[in-house]
């Protein structure tokens, strides 16, 4: 019985084996796919061989006769380039999903693996997106709605905002909001595709007041900022003009005080010119000091103060001046 059970689990731990380390590719139904060993351009390689879910050899090349031999299914799908011993398999189908592998045997006689898990498909299809139920207010929209594809829906509530916790589970579905959309997406991993439906027609009172609000609210920041940019323009005008008008009144003010002093300095060299020139500014100007002025007169005369002497010259001097 224990031999048996060993037995059984054999199969999965080989599978398990032959799996590890594989790279997982997705691809579109009718595209193409390249396949290419990891590390080939290191080795001197002697041939390559590529097997598919390890029972399939798709073909063999040998490097050093150049001869390629194909799987005769895949003669017209399938393309090899020595180069870069890269394999193409085109016009994929759910036929061709399974495990690739490359065995790469080098001069030496080791022997190099790759692994590739290759799943193919289809294009994801367009969902449908039903309303169950809205209710529409000016305060409130709330939406109950179902995204369903196939056999798969998810169910979820959503208002002008977002969706709630949906119910279901289906990684390919989603439900989201977006500006004035409710969408539902479908896809996987080759392609995507969506139903929407316009939030504005399920819940038209709400949204409507919304729009007012919103444009009361962009009006009103715009006027908020055409009156900053006219403060900012009348305050930075009135500042450049008070520096102008304070700039020329200082230059004038320069200019008058240069032209009161400008003879002051230009005569005034000195201390001793300056008391020289106030003594002139107040010494009067009297003719007397002209009129006492007197003739030269020698000392053996008497002195002009004398009367009787003063009469004697005078006679003297009219004497001479008879004869």
């Amino acid at each position: 019985m224990f031999l048996s059970f060993i037995c059984l689990l054999l199969p999965f731990a080989v599978l398990n084996q032959a799996y590890s380390g594989q790279i997982p590719l997705f691809v579109l139904s009718g595209a193409s796919v390249r396949l290419s060993p990891k590390g080939h351009e290191a080795v001197e390689m002697e041939s390559i061989v590529w097997i598919l879910n390890s029972s399939i050899r798709l073909m063999k090349y040998d490097f050093e006769k150049e001869e390629l031999k194909l799987h005769n299914k895949y003669k017209n799908r399938l393309e090899f380039d020595s180069k870069t011993s890269s394999m193409v398999l085109n016009n994929l189908t759910g036929r061709d999903n399974g495990l690739y592998i490359a065995k790469v045997t080098d001069v030496n006689g080791y022997e190099h693996v790759s692994q590739f898990l290759l799943s193919v498909q289809e294009r994801a299809g367009p969902p449908l997106l039903r309303v169950d139920s809205n209710s529409s207010s000016p305060d409130s929209c709330n939406v109950t709605l179902t995204c369903m594809v196939h056999n798969t829906s998810i169910s979820t509530t959503c208002d002008s905002h977002n969706c709630s916790q949906v119910e279901g589970a289906s990684p390919a579905l989603s439900i989201s909001v977006m500006k004035d959309f409710i969408l539902c997406n479908h896809s996987n991993q080759v392609s995507w595709a969506n139903a929407t439906v316009r939030m504005s027609e399920l819940c038209p009172l709400y949204i409507a007041d919304h729009m007012r609000q919103t444009q009361k609210s962009t009006q009103n920041l715009l006027i908020t900022l055409i009156l900053i940019a006219i403060t900012t323009v009348v305050f930075t005008v009135t500042f450049l003009l008070s520096r102008w008008a304070c700039g020329r009144h200082t230059e004038q003010i320069y200019s008058n005080t240069e032209d009161t002093h400008e003879p002051t300095v230009a005569t005034v060299q000195s201390m001793y010119d300056v008391i020289r020139t106030t003594s002139l500014q107040k010494a009067p100007q009297s003719d007397t000091i002209y009129a006492s002025v007197q003739k030269f007169q020698h000392k053996s005369q008497r002195p002009p103060d004398q009367p009787e002497a003063t009469e004697s010259t005078n006679t003297k001097n009219n004497k001479v001046t008879t004869l």
